[in-house]
């Protein structure tokens, strides 16, 4: 268990957050929630689409996380959004990090963005 776990078992239970990970703005993986994953590729692909301030190639190939597709619906310099039916992604970046939280149908995206979003506020101030 690696020293970033607590984190995202922290956004788990938060009640507001189904799945969570932390990546490094390399991409590479510093922690993820049992059964998820997000590729190297997929997250470089979020955290350019980021860069940029538009979705780019998001638009075409959606955000891809543990085997689901998410249609991108909202890109910002801090920030990708994505949904799958009542389901969702959010992707917020940090100072040398990103971090992925997933919400199902029936929690509401509000709730999930303010944890993910908390989160990343709480670690670029620690670190």
């Amino acid at each position: 268990m690696s020293g970033w776990d607590a984190y995202t078992s922290r956004l788990v239970e938060s009640g507001a957050v189904t799945k969570a990970a932390i990546h490094g703005l390399d991409g590479n993986v510093w922690s993820t929630s049992p059964q998820f994953s997000m590729t190297q590729a997929d997250t470089l692909k979020c955290i350019a689409a980021m860069n940029e301030g538009n979705p780019g190639g998001l638009s075409a190939s959606g955000i891809n996380a543990a085997g689901v597709r998410y249609i991108c619906i909202r890109v910002e310099e801090d920030r990708v959004i994505g949904k799958k039916g009542d389901a969702g992604i959010i992707m917020c970046k940090g100072k040398s990090f990103v971090i992925v939280g997933t919400y199902i149908s029936g929690m509401q995206p509000g709730n999930c963005m303010k944890v993910v979003s908390g989160m990343v506020e709480f670690l670029n101030q620690s670190l």
